[in-house]
Parts: structure tokens; C-alpha cells; sequence
């Protein structure tokens, strides 16, 4: 990002990529937002000294979920 190395982590959900990038907040702590960009899901949400941005071809509700779990720290179902 910004030609600058940046953490992501790749998940699988069924035949679904799942990209979550993890970069130096510069805001504070908030909830995660929704929006569809060229038909992917991103959610983005700031959490300590890290924003995260996860993106996916998947519906709403999957990524609603996958985010929730990834939040508390449990395997997705």
C-alpha cells in the first residue's frame, strides 16, 4: 500500500478468497463499516493501533460473520 509492505492474511470460505490487510491505524478505535466496491465486499474497522481491511467476492452476511469471528477470536462455523 503506498509502496509499502503491508501485512494480509488469506482466508478460504467455501470457493471465496478472503484478503485481510492489516495496516498502522491512524484513526481511532471503530466499528467496522460496510461498503461494495466493482461488486467485493469491504469491511473496515480499527481496533488498538491496527486497521483492518477485509475484502471478498463474498455475500454481506458470510463477511458480517467472518468479521465477527475474526473480532473475537474464533473459528469460523
Amino acid at each position: 500500500i503506498g509502496r509499502k509492505p503491508v501485512p494480509t492474511l488469506v482466508y478460504r470460505h467455501r470457493k471465496h478468497m478472503i484478503g485481510l490487510t492489516a495496516v498502522a491505524a491512524t484513526l481511532k478505535d471503530s466499528l467496522p463499516a460496510s461498503r461494495v466496491v466493482d461488486g467485493y465486499n469491504i469491511v473496515q474497522w480499527t481496533e488498538g493501533a491496527v486497521s483492518y481491511w477485509a475484502i471478498s467476492d463474498l455475500d454481506a452476511a458470510d463477511m458480517d460473520r467472518f468479521v465477527q469471528a475474526f473480532r473475537a477470536g474464533t473459528p469460523e462455523p
